[in-house]
This record gives C-alpha cells, structure tokens and sequence, in this order.
C-alpha cells in the first residue's frame, strides 16, 4: 500500500518501488545488493543523465531551424554524432546488466545432463538435501524433467534433473523418446549445464554426444566425474583421467572439470 500510494504519486519510480518488494523477499547477499542499487535509483541515475544529453542535442537541433536569424550557438554534426553513440553504448551497456540482475532475481537455471545411471538424479537430491527424484540402479528410471528451486547463502537456483540420453537408435519406448527431447529442451531454457560423467566408464561417446549438446547451444558447463569414490586411485589417478577428458572433450577446455560422488 504505501509503495503504491508513493508511485501514484511521484515519490518512488516503478522499478524503486518493485525493489522494495525485491529487497523484502532477498535470501541472498547479491539479492540484497541488487534490490538496494535499486532502491537508491541506479538505473533512474543513469537513464536520467542520457535523456538530457539527447534532450540537448534535439533542443539544439530545434533552435536552429526555429530561430535561424538568431545568434544562436550551432551545434556541429560531429558533437551531435559523438552525443548519439555515446547514449547509444550507455543504453547498450545498462541493457546487458539486465541479464545478470534477472538471475539474481529469479534464479541460475541449472540442467543436470548425462547418460542413463549417471547418477543425476543422486546428485540432484543431494543438491536439494531431500529425496525428490526417484534413485534406483536401473538405468532410465527418471522421465521427466524436473525443475526444483533451491536457495542458499549463494544465491537462488533453479535445478533441474533430466532423463538419461541414449542414442537415438537405441531408445525404442515412445515415452523415453519423449523423455530425451525434455532433456534436450532443458539443455536449451538452462543457464549452466552440470555434465555428468560416470568414472567407472570414463568418457563414452554418447558422453561426447551430450556434452556437444550444451556445447552448441552456448551453455556454461561444468564436467563432473561422478562415483569418483568408486574407482581403484593412485597418485596419478586425477591427472591421468583429466587428460583423458580433456582430449575427448578437446572444444570444452572453458569447462570446469570436477571429480565429485553424488552418493
């Protein structure tokens, strides 16, 4: 009530006000930081200090085709030029700050990819610290995509476990079929793919497949080696499997390379 009424009646602009709302909803440090620059008028600041250049140079264009027998200070089309492309990065740069606040906002989304009995969904409810997906050692048990929101000191998260992907030619039931193009659909909506891989079979080429999937869709990834406690380790252990990686996934260098047991 008292936001509105300080709207309707100038006292808060509409994105001050929504930043109440976000700064009484915050559980994080960075939501909490978010909704205070907000709150203070960041983006007002600054869309208020490009408004009146543009006013400027439009108030300038206009007095010299009003008043042309006026001494009037002419402003030349360099000035005029350097203050358009000047707003116009201004804008550019404030315009891609808004993806960075949205996640803050709303949440990182996080698809949880990988072959069948990878053991996403272990991982997942491990992430979420309950059993909300379905964990057996029959691979394929998990069908859908399930999308979980989860909030720590960090920030907010959106997790979401997929169905295990098979090639193509192997998946003959018409509901993992449909299962697999979920997976594939959350690859795409996802912020950050976490790319499963089973240590005990290293890198496979349906692993070399899913990971060429985030891949191309331009996903953030992260490589995780699961069930790392289930394999035979020596002093070269890490090295020699990350080189094994590495060379299998050669165009994922940017990748985070984890050796983690959701179990």
């Amino acid at each position: 009530e008292f936001t509105k009424r300080a709207f309707l009646n100038g006292k808060l602009t509409l994105d001050e006000a929504e930043a109440v709302g976000d700064l009484i909803n915050a559980r994080s440090g960075a939501q909490i930081n978010a909704a205070y620059l907000a709150m203070r008028g960041g983006v007002n600041a600054a869309t208020d200090g490009i408004y009146r250049r543009l006013l400027s140079v439009v108030g300038a264009f206009e007095a010299a085709i009003d008043y042309p027998e006026e001494d009037v200070e002419e402003q030349t089309e360099e000035e005029a030029r350097d203050a358009l492309e000047s707003a116009r990065d201004e804008l550019a740069a404030l315009a891609e700050t808004y993806g960075r606040g949205a996640k803050v906002r709303g949440g990182v989304r996080v698809a949880i990819i990988g072959g069948p009995n990878a053991g996403k969904s272990t991982l997942f409810n491990a992430l979420l610290g309950e059993d909300r997906a379905i964990v057996t050692d029959v691979p394929g048990t998990t069908r859908d995509a399930v999308d979980t929101p989860v909030e720590n000191a960090h920030g907010k998260y959106i997790f979401v476990d997929t169905a295990g992907i098979r090639r193509g030619a192997k998946i003959e039931d018409s509901i993992e079929k449909y299962s697999v193009l979920r997976a594939k659909a959350a690859i795409e909506r996802a912020d950050v793919c976490l790319i499963m891989v089973d240590a005990n079979e290293g890198v496979t080429a349906q692993d070399e497949r899913i990971a060429g999937l985030a891949h191309n869709a331009g996903k953030a990834s992260v490589i995780l080696i699961n069930k790392w406690d289930a394999v035979e380790k020596d002093a070269d252990s890490v090295k020699k499997f990350e080189k094994d990686v590495r060379e299998a996934l050669a165009y994922m260098t940017y990748a985070p390379l984890l050796f983690v047991s959701a179990k």
